[in-house]
């Protein structure tokens, strides 16, 4: 009968320990799980960041884009400026900007005209460089900070002169730059990427 018992009682014993985890081995579990983490979050703040910027970038390219097709729709100058009330012309990109169009041709806006859209102010990582004429989607001449379309979905100053540009959006590590040339083909590219300098407008 003992060696029974003694089966029983081994039995027995398994299964309790079998039931749970020991201090040690949930502390040691609890452990790698912080140290993964902690070597996880820079990457995400990172990955995060970098997608803010793309998608800052991305709206931009999709206001410019919706200014020149309206523009041609309707056979009107048709600007995009920035502004930070989605009621006045701006001088800071990263306060948002707006696409109008400009109905009575006065070159600036005002109550008549049709305000197509309105962007709100990017995400505080991003900063936008406006730099000296032509980068920066600035005018050269009264360094107003604007794209306008004509009918012909050209871009143009107020003066009338062909208008191509860039703009810079930059978090801490990477840019995305906007770049508009006289045709008005508009892209999004990385500098260091070919064609990607002012240069190549």
């Amino acid at each position: 009968m003992k060696p029974a018992i003694v089966r029983e009682h081994k039995l027995h014993d398994h299964r309790r320990r079998a039931g749970g985890f020991t201090l040690i081995e949930l502390l040691t579990t609890v452990a790698i799980i912080v140290i993964i983490l902690t070597l996880a979050a820079p990457s995400f703040t990172a990955f995060q960041r970098n997608s803010e910027l793309t998608g800052v970038a991305n709206t931009m390219l999709a206001s410019l884009s919706s200014a020149r097709s309206e523009a041609m729709k309707r056979g009107r100058n048709t600007f995009v400026v920035p502004t930070a009330d989605c009621k006045t012309w701006g001088d800071d990109w990263t306060q948002g900007w707006l696409v109008f169009v400009d109905n009575n041709g006065s070159q600036s806006l005002n109550s008549g005209d049709d305000i197509l859209s309105c962007e709100p102010k990017v995400p505080e990582a991003v900063t936008v460089k406006t730099g000296s004429a032509p980068e920066g989607f600035k005018d050269p001449n009264n360094g107003k900070l604007y794209m306008m379309f004509n009918g012909s979905g050209y871009p143009r100053l107020v003066s009338g002169a062909f208008q191509s540009s860039s703009l810079d959006f930059k978090n801490s590590s990477q840019t995305r730059r906007i770049i508009s040339n006289p045709s008005g083909r508009l892209r999004v590219c990385k500098p260091g990427d070919d064609g990607c300098t002012a240069s190549a407008l």
